[in-house]
């Protein structure tokens, strides 16, 4: 049993006693917690802003919203529910808005400002949200800001600064200057002063004049910020690590009225007394000789590409340092764009290339796939304009946050070709031939560390191929893609099974000469699909089978009507969705 078993009371702990708690919480999550070291890190550097927040508000009357849902840890700790942050245990990240202290579950980044300003709209209890910087980078959050300005809502925004945006960096003048600014008799004064000077017709002209000279002041020195442009309060920066200071502008944000953001900085030295551990495994970073992900390997040949095709463009939307093409960006810098969240505006920004006569490859996140969607129907689909556009993190997340959830439903998106590599290997080859294929053409692939070995590719790589042959005497026949190819592979020949294994390259079709095969072949079929919620495998093998009025016995292992509030493994534990799962149809067939 932790030390965090039941909810902690802050409200009448002293400072010291808080900063005690915040280290001791730091030492948990860094020791105890199942969590890798970046995601501990962004929630250590919120610590003190979450202690400080549970110590001024009651947040079983008042409303606490994360943004991104990331950065929820420390509030788990302060609400009781440290267990579910233990090793071996997989309770997902996000929050449960039945439990009194959370209000949100968390989605994608940008979308818990809207949100809030509904929970402020309807004037129940305080709300706060806790908003990472990087939404800055989203014009969501920038759509969002403008109702806020138009509706003036009671609502107070911690704007966590980790240095992910174009915010403007303060220096120590305007730190002292800040400091006056939250200080009580700076508010008190200022309300004092406009009573009196607006009681009469002869002190009116002094107010206006002050109020002319206070705004030109706030535009050059105090407020250089674009929040006031939205008719936001503007306070800060605060020293995120601060307990005093975080506490003296939390508790005036109490008493605030309209829409107010609190810059809170998280990018500063330390906390020298807190020296955390943590365990070997969390530190490894070594990897096998040879051993290297599918980013790196397609950076690689991009690389080599841009050397014999002088127009290829990259354009990336990265959310960490590991997304970046590295060696591309090196070595051909005015031909490499990056951006961290503005994923609709890079689609159109690469419509322009392409229409200028360059080549373009476009990299995003898959949870990002669906949402630009509309701009890439607009801006290549209508226009029949040809890309090659890279898919990182597709499938089922490990973490189980279902925002984040790399599901694709590829007959959803019309003249959009969409592929999948079984290993690195593979999607080597794959995007070799995609770059030189017409069209719009979709490579979907998954993070991980694998050795890189590139075999010679079957003539028809593009459509498809038995992974293990069919025979006249096979048993019966799994039809997949992806990591499963690898899987169902080594589980089939380790247990000597007759079974066919074919590799659906073309995550939408099969050819019509191997449903031709298996119709044949008159033995079960089992399409395996974990990365869709609707099998464009199966359906489309099922329409060919009854447009030719022919039968195949068919078998779905899906996400269909499937819970993705959970992690890869919950999901396929619950939903018996394993490669064991589809292998046991065989024997019961």
């Amino acid at each position: 049993m932790n030390q965090f078993e039941n909810p902690i009371d802050l409200k009448e702990l002293s400072v010291k006693e808080m900063n005690k708690i915040s280290d001791e919480i730091a030492s948990f999550l860094a020791s105890k917690s199942r969590f890798d070291i970046e995601t501990i890190i962004k929630n250590l550097n919120v610590l003190e802003t979450t202690v400080a927040l549970h110590h001024v508000y009651d947040f079983q009357r008042d409303h606490l919203i994360f943004d991104g849902g990331t950065q929820v840890l420390v509030h788990k700790i302060l609400t009781g529910r440290a267990s579910e942050l233990e090793l071996r245990t997989n309770t997902p990240i996000y929050l449960d808005p039945t439990n009194p202290y959370d209000a949100y579950k968390g989605g994608d980044i940008g979308e818990g400002l809207g949100v809030a300003l509904g929970y402020a709209l309807n004037d129940n209890g305080r709300t706060v949200i806790m908003m990472d910087d990087n939404a800055l980078n989203y014009g969501l959050t920038y759509e969002t800001l403008m109702q806020i300005g138009r509706l003036q809502p009671d609502l107070t925004i911690i704007l966590i600064d980790e240095q992910q945006s174009l915010l403007r960096h303060y220096s120590s003048v305007d730190s002292l200057v800040k400091s006056i600014r939250i200080s009580k008799t700076y508010t008190g004064l200022k309300k004092d002063m406009k009573a009196i000077l607006d009681s009469n017709a002869f002190s009116r002209p002094l107010l206006t004049t002050l109020t002319k000279i206070r705004d030109a002041v706030k535009e050059t020195v105090l407020e250089p910020t674009i929040f006031t442009q939205f008719g936001i309060n503007y306070h800060g920066p605060i020293n995120g690590q601060n307990m005093n200071e975080l506490i003296k502008v939390f508790e005036l944000s109490t008493k605030f009225s309209g829409p107010n953001i609190i810059h809170v900085q998280t990018r500063l030295k330390h906390r020298s007394e807190r020296k955390l551990e943590f365990p070997a495994f969390k530190t490894d970073m070594t990897r096998p000789e040879n051993y290297t992900t599918t980013q790196e390997a397609f950076d690689e040949l991009l690389s080599a590409e841009a050397k014999v095709r002088d127009n290829l463009f990259v354009l990336a939307d990265t959310i960490s340092i590991q997304d970046h093409f590295i060696d591309f960006a090196l070595q051909n810098t005015q031909s490499y764009l990056s951006t961290s969240g503005s994923t609709q505006s890079l689609v159109t920004i690469a419509a322009g290339m392409v229409e200028s006569g360059k080549q373009v490859v476009l990299m995003m996140k898959s949870y990002r796939f669906l949402e630009s969607y509309p701009q890439l129907v607009n801006q290549f689909v209508l226009n029949k304009l040809p890309i090659t556009i890279l898919i990182s993190d597709s499938g089922l997340s490990p973490q189980g946050e279902y925002y984040k959830q790399g599901i694709m439903n590829p007959n959803y998106f019309d003249n959009i070709n969409m592929y999948t590599g079984s290993s690195i290997g593979e999607n080597y080859q794959l995007l070799q031939l995609l770059l030189n294929e017409p069209g719009i053409n979709v490579l979907n692939y998954s993070s991980g560390y694998e050795k890189l070995v590139v075999e010679t590719a079957p003539d028809n790589l593009l459509e498809g191929y038995f992974a293990l042959p069919l025979n006249d005497d096979s048993n019966g026949v799994v039809i997949t893609f992806g990591n499963s190819v690898q899987q169902f592979k080594s589980r089939i020949s380790n247990n000597e099974l007759n079974i066919a294994l074919y590799n659906a390259i073309d995550m939408n079709h099969v050819d019509d000469v191997v449903i031709e095969a298996l119709i044949r072949l008159n033995k079960l079929v089992v399409v395996y699909n974990t990365e869709s919620t609707n099998n464009a495998l199966y359906h489309n093998i099922q329409e060919y089978c009854a447009a030719t009025h022919q039968f195949l016995n068919l078998k779905l292992i899906d996400l269909s009507n499937v819970d993705l509030n959970a992690s890869s493994k919950d999901i396929k534990t619950r939903n018996h969705l394993h490669v064991d799962d589809a292998l046991k149809l065989f024997t019961l067939n």
